[in-house]
């Protein structure tokens, strides 16, 4: 069989989320397309692979192949390169184990593809779903509505199509690997921002199609909130380091915030000349007044826009405490590797 897609999803004790996510790639629309999706099991330690291979043998789609992989290194650029090394389409998609699809994703691809000079194409999420009821959940499924919070990369809000410097997932030719290179191993996180970087600057082009947006299931537990984004600061610098190019003035300026706000600590305490120095400050809390103001009306959830005003400042404090941890960590990792 010959595939026009292979679609890599890895995935790590997704139980709960993974068959709503192949139940939208079953109802797929093909045509005369043949897909390859590609499951990448990160060493789940739950029923995921059965539940997956349930859902494989009572498939209904003859158009579509599934494979099942073992990555027993866990982390995600892992899972996608080993997808990659192992799939037979020229066009490679990468997808989220908690992720609903539109019927029609794989044959808009195609479509953007031969209407659009594009080498990498995708789009974002046009609804971020949470996990469970509740305000505080639908507070944290918010960030991503917000450039205050997550949702800073165009491609969450963005609705007209064009070139941009990311996507989500994302769906890239074959030739694009040859010359760039796969994911960056060395990253636990934005590994998909790294890649696209070196992907522009050997000249190729992004494009976002709001055709290709889809609904995200987003985890809505506090604990992993905060995680994730100490976690995404601190491995950012990695990239940095690596390469200057992919450093952006948006995901320093949680560091920024947190180094601004230790130093304004200091001001307090051996100066009463701080006046000016509140300036930041009161902008910040401004901003973030008209973004609990803008949920609400956007939202029509007086509660959990509120609830937002301390969440989104949690996850700034957090975002920037993982950068300057990572910022150390490198610097003193590399110094004793010197």
């Amino acid at each position: 069989m010959k595939f026009s897609i292979s679609f890599i999803i890895p995935f790590h004790n997704e139980s709960e989320y993974i068959s709503e996510t192949l139940e939208s790639l079953e109802s797929q629309i093909l045509n005369d397309l043949n897909i390859e999706i590609i499951l990448v099991d990160g060493d789940s330690t739950d029923n995921s692979v059965d539940v997956i291979t349930a859902i494989i043998k009572n498939s209904k789609n003859p158009n579509i192949q599934y494979k099942i992989l073992s990555n027993p290194d866990r982390k995600t650029p892992y899972g996608f390169n080993l997808g990659i090394s192992n799939s037979k389409a020229n066009i490679i998609g990468f997808g989220g184990a908690h992720t609903i699809y539109s019927q029609n994703l794989f044959k808009s691809v195609i479509n953007t593809f031969n209407n659009i000079e594009a080498n990498v194409v995708g789009g974002g999420f046009n609804v971020i779903k949470p996990d469970k009821p509740g305000y505080i959940s639908l507070a944290i499924s918010f960030l991503y509505d917000s450039p205050l919070g997550a949702g800073v990369a165009s491609y969450h809000r963005k609705t007209e199509p064009g070139y941009v410097d990311t996507v989500f997932g994302g769906f890239y030719e074959r030739s694009v690997f040859d010359k760039v290179g796969y994911f960056n191993v060395a990253l636990s996180r934005c590994q998909d921002y790294e890649l696209n970087v070196r992907v522009r600057k050997s000249g190729f082009k992004i494009y976002f199609d709001p055709a290709l947006n889809n609904i995200q299931i987003f985890k809505t537990d506090l604990r992993l909130l905060y995680k994730r984004s100490f976690n995404t600061g601190f491995y950012f610098p990695e990239a940095w380091f690596s390469n200057i190019s992919n450093l952006n003035i948006r995901h320093i300026v949680p560091l920024l915030f947190l180094i601004y706000l230790i130093s304004l600590c200091i001001v307090f305490m051996f100066s009463n000349h701080y006046t000016f120095f509140l300036f930041p400050l009161i902008t910040y809390l401004a901003l973030m007044i008209l973004s609990t103001f803008h949920l609400m009306v956007t939202k029509k959830n007086i509660i959990s826009s509120l609830i937002t005003f301390p969440l989104f400042f949690m996850y700034h404090l957090t975002y920037g405490l993982g950068t300057m941890f990572g910022i150390f960590y490198h610097m003193f990792r590399k110094k004793l590797n010197g």
